[in-house]
């Protein structure tokens, strides 16, 4: 494997388990053994549209019709 081939598959890496699993900017970096601002650089520049930060909110338990 070259190491074209190697970014490359690293990248694919990075925009999957940030897209489909729905890792975290930070979760990716740990989980691929690189640093937030490069897995944010990678994802920034494939184009993907990032998720506002502090992910998902509980509803007040009046909403959740507790």
């Amino acid at each position: 494997m070259t190491q074209s081939t190697a970014n490359d598959d690293l990248k694919v890496e990075i925009v999957r388990k940030y897209v489909d699993d729905g890792l975290s900017v930070r979760l990716t970096a740990e989980a691929v053994g690189k640093s937030f601002g490069f897995v944010h650089r990678i994802l920034k520049d494939a184009g993907v549209t990032m998720r506002s930060r502090g992910g998902a909110r509980k509803k007040p338990a009046t909403e959740a019709g507790n």
